[in-house]
């Protein structure tokens, strides 16, 4: 009976110490957003304007309205967001659907996005959600973690 109480207690202290990680790596690394001014308007109609871009290391949002001034009404439409990094190079796409946006309505948009780094972004307008592919890093991961899954999984049953 003692030796059940002494590992209730390691294991009691061991998730005691796991929770004293987590709140601690949190409280260190806490979202810090800085402005995200680098950006570039490639829609003229529909108007969009662009209220708050924020960013942090791995991730941020980009708040805004879009105004229809086409005149008529639009179907189907998609504001593209791409984003790129310091060098230039390719990180992502995100869209954002307007659908049945009627002449003179106003929407307001969210977009948030999880890419490392951003420091420039392009704003466009497309017919269809067509996205450039993606980075070398995601194409790896998706690539390999099933083998690094079952590669973890192999050892943990041993």
């Amino acid at each position: 009976m003692d030796r059940l109480k002494t590992i209730f207690r390691y294991f009691a202290g061991f998730i005691l110490f796991c929770l004293i990680i987590n709140g601690l790596t949190y409280l260190a690394t806490r979202p810090e957003y800085r402005n995200l001014n680098s950006y570039t308007l490639e829609v003229y109609s529909p108007s969009v304007k662009i209220t708050e871009a924020k960013n942090k290391y791995s991730g941020g949002y980009i708040e805004g309205t879009v105004t229809n001034n086409t005149g008529k009404l639009i179907d189907l439409k998609y504001l593209k967001f791409e984003f790129y990094d310091k060098d230039e190079t390719y990180l992502g796409t995100e869209f954002k659907e307007l659908k049945y946006f009627n002449v003179g309505e106003v929407e307001k948009f969210r977009i948030e996005h999880k890419h490392r780094q951003v420091d420039n972004v392009i704003i466009s307008m497309e017919d269809e959600p067509v996205a450039m592919p993606g980075n070398k890093i995601e194409e790896a991961i998706q690539t390999w973690w099933p083998a690094a899954f079952m590669i973890v999984k192999v050892f943990v049953l041993l």
